[in-house]
């Protein structure tokens, strides 16, 4: 069983839709059979109800008592992460991870981290998009390194609760580990999420994370920082309509204008037109579509499923390959797991065309496109 998880009414609906119709396609080319075995792809929410609890670890939850589980094509958020990443790992299931770009989840990206996110011991993980870092790079490329600000567009969350939330989140983990070191077990230790039961940490934003990376963000509202001179537009994921900000920042500023979009959707050109001075797009691609295989996948697609999802499709479909490929070379019809994990997440050889562990080599690349007569045109 190949799941595919994600919020469908999320910010990353669309690459979720993608990956599962490329599994999909995958799948139904070996006729629904890897080896002496059945396979078929299901469609999870991430979060899911349970009584009155609805949490991340909830959808984990279904997965991993699902004993036909090869493995998981997540579009996961940093706070979904911090609740699956682990339980997946322990479960010994691997995880493609195509939603954030939380350096952390492979390697050490905050204290802590990846070794949280890894009780079994062993990366079970591979991360899909490139990292908030690759992002940052990117960023640094266009404005250089020093005298540049970042600023966080999220309506409901800014750099200085941003930063609240971390200081609340240290002083969680402090009372926490004071009172384990105490010998207190049980509701007599406090949570790690302030107010929460969970015993996780309370990550920032995904927007947050890659505002850091780039460089230190500024509190206060996004259009007034823009308009004394911030020059990089971090848009939170959970933003329903990126475009309106887009559109905001390029009328309320002035200069270089770089505009990132957590959840990497597409932010039109006409959206920015106007703006007096540079502006820039920057975006995660996850897997070439102009190659032949790319090309024969979006075809597939449009023909079953009637929509054309691009780079998601063709992530989808050679994720999909490459864990049918492997399934299809153990012999045995019951597939030890942990082996099969370990392969699978393991540096894939590059005719596989999946992202592998190395560092930031991965399949995916970050996109830099500068607008120029109206249009979108790949930066040089």
């Amino acid at each position: 069983m190949i799941y595919v998880a994600g919020d469908p009414g999320g910010a990353w609906s669309s690459r979720l839709e993608g990956l599962a119709d490329g599994a999909k396609i995958a799948v139904a080319e070996r006729n629904g059979i890897m080896g002496a075995r059945a396979v078929s792809t299901v469609v999870v929410p991430i979060e899911q109800r349970d009584g009155d609890q609805v949490s991340a670890a909830v959808g984990t939850g279904r997965i991993l008592r699902d004993s036909r589980t090869l493995a998981v094509l997540g579009t996961y958020s940093a706070p979904q992460l911090e609740i699956s990443a682990a339980q997946l790992n322990g479960g010994e299931i691997s995880l493609l991870q195509y939603g954030t770009g939380m350096l952390g989840l492979t390697q050490a990206g905050r204290p802590g981290e990846p070794g949280r996110y890894q009780p079994s011991g062993r990366n079970l993980a591979l991360r899909g998009v490139p990292s908030d870092a690759a992002i940052a790079k990117a960023v640094g490329g266009i404005a250089g390194t020093k005298g540049i600000t970042s600023v966080l567009a999220n309506g409901a969350f800014n750099a200085q609760q941003a930063s609240a939330s971390r200081a609340a989140v240290a002083a969680a983990k402090s009372a926490h580990d004071a009172a384990v070191a105490d010998g207190k077990t049980g509701d007599d230790v406090p949570p790690l999420i302030p107010g929460s039961t969970r015993s996780v940490y309370n990550p920032v934003s995904d927007a947050a994370r890659i505002a850091e990376a780039i460089h230190g963000v500024t509190g206060g509202d996004a259009s007034d920082q823009l308009r004394k001179g911030a020059q990089i537009l971090v848009i939170d994921p959970t933003e329903r309509d990126p475009a309106a900000i887009a559109r905001r920042a390029a009328r309320g500023s002035r200069g270089l204008l770089v505009v990132i979009d957590g959840a990497d959707r597409p932010i039109a050109a006409s959206a920015v037109a106007g703006h007096d001075g540079p502006v820039y797009r920057v975006r995660r691609a996850l897997a070439p579509t102009s190659d032949g295989v790319g090309q024969r996948v979006r075809a597939k697609e449009r023909e079953l499923f009637g929509r054309d999802r691009g780079d998601a499709v063709v992530a989808g479909y050679r994720a999909a390959k490459r864990m049918l490929d492997l399934g299809a070379s153990q012999p045995d019809k019951t597939i030890d797991r942990l082996t099969y994990a370990e392969q699978l997440s393991g540096d894939a050889p590059s005719n596989a065309q999946l992202p592998v562990r190395d560092a930031e080599v991965t399949l995916g690349e970050v996109v830099v496109e500068r607008l120029s007569g109206g249009r979108w045109l790949r930066a040089r």
